[in-house]
């Protein structure tokens, strides 16, 4: 079915109209990549053709990399980036109190380091300085189930945070065996040549929380992945309970992407209970040709061969 070109119910009704954007790959750095910014100026483009009808907007939904793509094109864009809020978005994970085992941390930021400008020392200078924050007189030793995973996930807002750990830090990959042996995404610090003022909004809570996975090591829970389906278990119940007169659903992808994430959404939003006509949900990128990025970080979307593979895994 080709489903490309269905744009003026989107026109004549876009307050009943679901715009959901996916993510493909990314840059080893943590940025959007040219793929994602390619599916983010489509959804520009998009808006761009409704807003003159003073009609009212579509709920928005997106992937994280699609709104940091947004704050790359905006600069050249015209658009309202209000579109986007932040409840909108589906972000990297937060860390979670279940994710970190207390004890063996205090032990690991208590101990010292001979060298004061170690990542574990600047780590632990880091923590403080939060917790300082709050309560002068806390220390390491204040850490508690009910507080740590707060002090960590404010880290993950700190945009020039990975600066202090840039050339000390090795960030891990993500490997996923159970996808097969495609299934690796190589991640890197960023440059901080390209980066004077600070990562992107998203980009910094993904690049943070890989820097204290990688000094923690074990003792913190790899942050899970997010994937299609996670995407949507975070946004559909959202677009539906605020609009619930939504009908049509619009989805931005790469081509060999859509599909998948047409047939996935179909799927998620029966799970969930909501009713779904699966005629009235749409791929906007759906047979367009795409390069393929070669350094993209994810090996699985370096190649349509490659993508075909893990597809089938």
């Amino acid at each position: 079915m080709n489903t490309n070109n269905n744009l003026d119910y989107l026109k004549d009704n876009p307050t009943n109209c679901l715009l959901i954007g996916f993510s493909f790959s990314l840059n080893k750095d943590g940025s959007p990549g040219s793929y994602n910014q390619k599916i983010t100026s489509k959804i520009i483009e998009d808006i761009n053709c409704i807003k003159c009808g003073n009609k009212g907007n579509p709920w928005i939904g997106i992937q994280w990399e699609i709104y940091d793509a947004l704050n790359i094109l905006k600069d050249n864009s015209d658009f309202d980036m209000s579109l986007f809020p932040s409840s909108h978005v589906a972000p990297p994970p937060s860390f979670k109190t279940d994710e970190i085992k207390l004890d063996k941390l205090k032990g690991l930021l208590s101990m010292s380091d001979e060298d004061d400008n170690s990542d574990l020392n600047i780590l632990r200078e880091n923590i403080e300085k939060i917790m300082k924050e709050v309560d002068e007189n806390s220390s390491i030793k204040n850490l508690t189930n009910h507080n740590v995973a707060s002090y960590f996930n404010r880290l993950l807002t700190e945009k020039k945070f990975f600066k202090d750990f840039y050339g000390k830090v090795v960030l891990k990959h993500l490997y996923r065996p159970e996808r097969g042996p495609l299934a690796v995404e190589y991640r890197m610090m960023p440059d901080i040549s390209e980066y004077n003022n600070g990562l992107r909004t998203y980009q910094t809570k993904r690049v943070n929380r890989l820097i204290i996975e990688a000094i923690c090591g074990e003792i913190i829970t790899t942050g899970e992945y997010l994937n299609t389906a996670g995407v949507l278990k975070l946004l559909l119940p959202k677009a539906l309970a605020e609009r619930p007169e939504i009908s049509h659903i619009y989805i931005y992808a790469h081509p060999k992407h859509s599909h998948r994430c047409r047939r996935t959404l179909i799927e998620i939003a029966w799970e969930l209970g909501f009713d779904v006509q699966f005629e009235y949900v749409y791929e906007r990128c759906e047979g367009e040709e795409w390069k393929w990025e070669s350094d993209t970080a994810q090996v699985w979307c370096r190649s349509e061969d490659n993508w075909n593979i893990y597809n089938k895994s």
